[in-house]
């Protein structure tokens, strides 16, 4: 019996379309990373934005300004950056995009600050608003993002068959419990760092833990939980927090309410994504072997 070569589209089964990153596919988004930041950069300084630097970075404490900038250059740099990266992943230009919008926060100022500023803790609110906004604009960004680099890019295979409302619920409110829990452990300083990669670290290592868990296709859902982390804790800023020094934060939820809405949106969002690839990489690596097998059989019973 002759056993016929495997052909190479038989070795290369859809799966493969979410191989780990290769040290090129890095260093590309770490330098398209870089250069969404610094038109970001440009972009707010040129607006003259923050206002202040280092007191608040809040964008509804700049002006509309902010907010304008923010919902028309988000999804045009998603856009661009899917266009030239959707072959790496579907996610690749929101993540390079997100990473970028750390130009404000770095250069506004902490919590502590953001609420000196203020004045009053009624600032939760104005900040519960803004992570709603900031969500309306990352979501569309990702969900329009997502949708290119599929169009473009045919390997990529997730499938949302069988997938309902309530699994998505499920998927968004598990994401956004593991994030405040997290955080509730990492979030134990208002310095601005701490908050920043603090909150990176825990909401890729929160998509991680999800993903395992209920194998959810698509980001949206993932970013759209790490959103609702910092909803919920502003809202329980609102409601519990008060005293003679209002820079301070006590509590549980103090460790999540000490990233701002800003710090959400870019690094939170792109350390869910980043989390998201990961486990998508794992569930692939467990699935390889089984899909060579069946390559295997199928050849040699030829």
């Amino acid at each position: 019996m002759d056993i016929a070569a495997p052909q190479p589209a038989e070795l290369n089964p859809p799966l493969l379309a979410n191989a780990p990153l290769t040290t090129a596919d890095k260093v590309i988004l770490a330098a398209v990373a870089v250069g969404c930041y610094g038109v970001w950069y440009y972009i707010f300084k040129t607006c003259g934005l923050p206002n202040i630097p280092q007191i608040s970075s809040l964008l509804l404490h700049q002006g509309l300004v902010g907010v304008v900038m923010t919902a028309i250059l988000m999804p045009v740099l998603a856009v661009a950056c899917t266009a030239g990266l959707g072959r790496i992943r579907p996610e690749a230009g929101v993540f390079c995009a997100t990473l970028g919008l750390l130009a404000l926060p770095t250069h506004g100022g902490d919590i502590r600050n953001t609420l000196l500023d203020a004045g009053s803790f009624n600032v939760f609110l104005t900040m519960a608003i803004e992570q709603i906004l900031l969500w309306v604009i990352v979501g569309g960004s990702l969900v329009a993002a997502e949708s290119l680099g599929h169009r473009l890019h045919a390997k990529f295979t997730e499938t949302e068959e069988g997938e309902t409302l309530s699994d998505r619920l499920t998927v968004v409110a598990s994401q956004g419990a593991a994030v405040l829990i997290l955080m509730a452990f990492i979030g134990q300083s208002p310095a601005k760092g701490q908050a920043m990669v603090g909150l990176g670290v825990a909401a890729m290592a929160a998509a991680i833990l999800i993903h395992q868990s209920y194998k959810l296709a698509g980001a949206f859902w993932y970013v759209t939980g790490t959103m609702l982390a910092g909803l919920v804790a502003y809202l329980w800023g609102k409601f519990t927090q008060g005293g003679p020094d209002i820079g301070d934060l006590s509590g549980w939820l103090a460790g999540p309410a000490r990233s701002l809405p800003l710090h959400y949106a870019s690094i939170g969002v792109a350390g869910t994504i980043y989390g998201y690839w990961i486990s998508m990489t794992w569930e692939e690596t467990k699935q390889l072997p089984a899909e060579i097998a069946v390559v295997g059989e199928a050849t040699l019973s030829r």
